[in-house]
């Protein structure tokens, strides 16, 4: 099976090839990721209250967790666990959320910047959390590989 579903800038999320339109609750979307467990599986979706959500109804975990409060400048990133039991969410402030199986291995200290996202490592050990200022922070076993402050 080929599919795709883009999402416009409001959020919307449009299906091709051989997929099937199905109600997606969040609006705006501010980021989406394939699941990785398998091909095929589908998608996670994020809105900017933090809210997540999934085409596969069973692998939807949760949302921001209400005892932080809400996001700090709105959510901006999803990242699955290796086996999908589990995700990450990051906010704008580079406060990391950990739902599922997935386990917390911190968050950046002294931004210079809003965080533009949020990208799980292979093994689904750790992440990396980047910045709009093109810092690049590892956790866990995310090799630090660098920053792209300062360059083209």
């Amino acid at each position: 099976m080929q599919w795709v579903r883009p999402v416009d800038e409001d959020g919307n999320v449009f299906p091709f090839g051989d997929d099937t339109f199905g109600a997606y609750p969040l609006a705006p979307i501010v980021d989406v990721v394939a699941d990785r467990a398998g091909a095929d599986d589908g998608f996670r979706f994020l809105d900017a209250a933090g809210d997540a959500d999934s085409t596969d109804s069973q692998s939807r975990l949760g949302s921001w967790p209400t005892q932080f409060g809400g996001p700090v400048g709105g959510a901006v990133g999803i990242a699955p666990t290796a086996d999908d039991g589990g995700y990450w969410l990051v906010d704008a402030a580079g406060d990391v959320a950990a739902l599922g199986d997935a386990t917390l291995y911190g968050a950046p200290q002294d931004l210079t910047g809003p965080v533009a996202g949020i990208t799980a490592t292979p093994d689904g050990r750790g992440y990396w959390v980047y910045g709009l200022d093109g810092n690049v922070y590892p956790f866990g076993d995310a090799v630090d590989s660098g920053s792209t402050v300062g360059q083209p």
